[in-house]
């Protein structure tokens, strides 16, 4: 079956003919999600990567979560087996990846994103594809990639965020990972490319390394390694096997990045060092982070996404630049203040400041409990053509336009405060254009986490370009953070 053209769309709901169990959830239906995921509850237009485990209710199967554009080329196909050579496919597999198990596949479900566009019809061609299987008490899931297309978007593959410039990746199998054809391709960012220089030998490895401190790997203590040669990493001894196999390994502990028929005797260095003060060590500790037994966890929900949440139940999200959550249970209800509110079920009396005094302006509440002065990164304004007008459809006030792309969700976020709050970010911006769409793309999101998907609006603002550029490398939140006073606050009751 094709899935209909359309952007940021999905298949209808999909009957399963055998239920699918997945995490201890038992699923009858399924759906197609054009920007590279599977979903079970519901479709999903979401074209931003979240990091996995995702916090939330929904299950969530995610090949290649990127915005993808299936209506200028590439076919989105989906298909379900219960006999034939595909189950014989699934069922030599499995049997492969995990001998032993003696399984036998009862159904198949398949889904193909085939030679797809990046956003927007940008005639690139990528090629992916989900298959579910079943058998018995089984359920697994295989990822299979074929021709990716280069890009600097953000791309959610499995469980771990993959920032790439991919020129090309052949096949991804399972636990194995078959490049070609990567000229100059940088997968970074890179820690220090200094240290000691392995010898010129092809097959090679450095000598043994004596750890400076002890590594423990999946249950065993290490305290000596060998860098080899052709892309990879031993504890017990050298390797200099050139030919990729397909993991788990059974007779060795190896690590393997790039495991491949690598020569440096022409060109190139390999390098290896180790550390236990300093600035690297600086650089390896970055979130997620974890403390007091996980009383608190800070971790990266996507690209510009940070959610803090505690064991009393208040989470914090993040996303930068302009838009802040905060979620808390029931039971605080009444006991909060400050750029919270009060909680007590009156959102009009929130704005108050320190010493209690209800303000209608969003500025005048959130200078009110600024920390200190801005810093001086974060000045409050810059240069701009006085005459501009903000409000105007052209910039903020397409926001509340009856024209405009944001006109189905206003019934759940009420655009006139975000028009106010959007007029004051632009006004001290020095990149109006980039500003508004960052500004947007937030009130967006709200209404996404609203349950409101708002199709075209990128194309309908002007924002489509913009879309394309996404960080490479994690940024940190800025401490503008903490000047909040151009931000929503929402408070939800979690139940």
């Amino acid at each position: 079956t094709i899935s209909a053209a359309s952007d940021d769309g999905s298949s209808p709901l999909i009957v399963l003919q055998r239920a699918f169990l997945y995490f201890g959830q038992s699923y009858n239906q399924i759906y197609v999600n054009h920007n590279g995921h599977l979903t079970f509850d519901a479709s999903w237009h979401s074209y931003t990567p979240q990091l996995f485990p995702m916090y939330g209710s929904r299950d969530i199967i995610a090949p290649f979560w990127t915005d993808l554009d299936n209506r200028g080329n590439g076919q989105i196909y989906y298909d379900q087996y219960t006999s034939g050579s595909v189950l014989q496919q699934a069922t030599r597999d499995i049997n492969q990846y995990f001998p032993g198990l003696n399984f036998n596949a009862n159904w198949v479900f398949v889904a193909t994103w085939y030679q797809i566009a990046y956003f927007p019809t940008s005639g690139t061609q990528t090629t992916v594809q989900a298959v579910l299987i079943s058998g018995g008490q089984y359920s697994f899931v295989l990822m299979n990639y074929e021709q990716i297309a280069y890009t600097t978007y953000s791309i959610q593959p499995v469980r771990n965020m993959f920032y790439i410039y991919v020129c090309r990746i052949l096949t991804i199998q399972a636990f194995s990972i078959f490049f070609h054809d990567l000229p100059n391709c940088f997968l970074g960012p890179l820690y220090p490319t200094s240290g000691t220089v392995s010898s010129a030998v092809d097959d090679g490895s450095s000598p043994k390394i004596t750890l400076l401190r002890p590594f423990f790997y999946f249950g065993r203590t290490y305290n000596s390694i060998y860098v080899n040669h052709n892309g990879h990493l031993t504890f017990t001894g050298p390797l200099r096997d050139f030919t990729s196999q397909r993991f788990p390994q059974r007779i060795r502990d190896i690590i393997a990045p790039f495991w491949t028929d690598l020569d440096n005797r022409g060109n190139g260095q390999i390098y290896y060092n180790q550390y236990t003060s300093g600035s690297v060590l600086q650089q390896v500790i970055r979130l997620p982070f974890s403390a007091g037994s996980n009383g608190i966890q800070i971790f990266y929900s996507n690209l510009r996404s940070v959610i803090i949440r505690t064991s009393f139940g208040v989470t914090v999200q993040t996303v930068w630049p302009h838009f802040v959550r905060v979620t808390a249970p029931g039971v605080y209800s009444g006991s909060l203040g400050g750029l919270c509110g009060n909680y007590n079920g009156r959102p009009h009396d929130d704005f108050r400041t320190p010493n209690g005094v209800l303000v209608n302006s969003s500025q005048e509440f959130g200078d009110s409990w600024r920390d200190g002065s801005l810093a001086a990164h974060c000045v409050e304004s810059r240069g701009h053509d006085p005459r501009t007008d903000f409000n105007s459809s052209e910039y903020c006030g397409i926001l509340s336009s009856p024209d405009g792309p944001f006109v189905p969700c206003w019934s759940v976020v009420d655009p006139r405060q975000q028009v106010d709050v959007c007029v004051k970010i632009m006004r001290g911006s020095n990149n109006p254009a980039s500003t508004l769409c960052d500004v947007l793309r937030d009130y967006a999101l709200m209404c996404q986490q609203k349950g409101v998907a708002l199709g075209q609006w990128r194309n309908a603002t002007g924002c489509g370009k913009h879309s394309l550029v996404f960080e490479v490398i994690l940024a940190m939140i800025s401490k503008c953070l903490k000047m909040l006073f151009y931000v929503n606050l929402f408070v939800f009751l979690q139940h």
